[in-house]
């Protein structure tokens, strides 16, 4: 949470805030105490992602449309503030959570994805992702299971649908996370088990003559898994 505490100092910006009403605010829990100064300034605040040093930053929930082009404090911004779909419930946690960011030029939100996890070597160095929601006392790691050049057209070698969240089984949960790692561009030694949940991070990057979708699939750590070990699991990692 490196940009915490200068977040919460913007009070200022509070006077400028049009961030429209959450109408079910009742059914969130309430923040723990780390969050309330912010969760007062937006209670569209759902957690704090931090993916290796280069983002740290608060997440919402709203529709799938205002923060792509609004800061946390309801100015418009280009820039856009992360956010988890607006499909996705939290309390209890979906099997896969999607979060979105903006990558439009340097300093967007989830710019420093491309420049980070398309490089094995990067992820290798510090693959531990952070989750914290908003009512808990710490945070939920994940580690990457695959990263994809994802195209959006439905008839590309390329196309992969990120959009799952519910799964009928088991089953479509497991082929749904070994499909994805098939289409990585490097292979990581992390499975996907049926009781596990996922975490995507996403933006559109520029890739030849069209646009993408970057998908950075995170699974979370398992009871007795810890960061170390995780870590160095993954520092064995080879490249296809």
């Amino acid at each position: 949470m490196k940009r915490f505490i200068a977040m919460t100092c913007c009070v200022a910006m509070l006077l400028a805030c049009a961030v429209p009403a959450w109408a079910e605010a009742d059914e969130k829990p309430a923040p723990h105490a780390d969050f309330e100064a912010l969760y007062q300034i937006n209670n569209h605040m759902v957690g704090w992602l931090d993916a290796t040093p280069a983002i740290s930053v608060p997440v919402v929930q709203f529709d799938n449309e205002y923060y792509l082009d609004h800061g946390f404090f309801g100015d418009e911004d280009a820039a856009g503030t992360v956010f988890v779909n607006k499909a996705n419930t939290l309390w209890p946690a979906d099997k896969h959570l999607l979060l979105h960011g903006n990558n439009l030029y340097e300093g967007c939100t989830f710019e420093p994805l491309e420049g980070i996890y398309t490089s094995l070597e990067n992820v290798k160095a510090d693959p531990i992702v952070r989750f914290r929601f908003a009512d808990a006392e710490a945070s939920t790691e994940y580690v990457p299971v695959a990263v994809i050049h994802a195209s959006v057209k439905e008839d590309s070698e390329k196309y992969f649908n990120i959009g799952n969240i519910y799964f009928d089984s088991d089953e479509e949960f497991v082929a749904f996370a070994q499909a994805a790692q098939e289409k990585s561009m490097y292979t990581l030694p992390v499975d996907v088990q049926a009781d596990d949940h996922l975490l995507s991070m996403m933006t559109y990057v520029h890739d030849g003559e069209e646009y993408v979708l970057l998908i950075v699939m995170c699974r979370q750590l398992r009871d007795g898994e810890t960061a170390e070990a995780v870590t160095e699991l993954m520092q064995s990692a080879a490249k296809k």
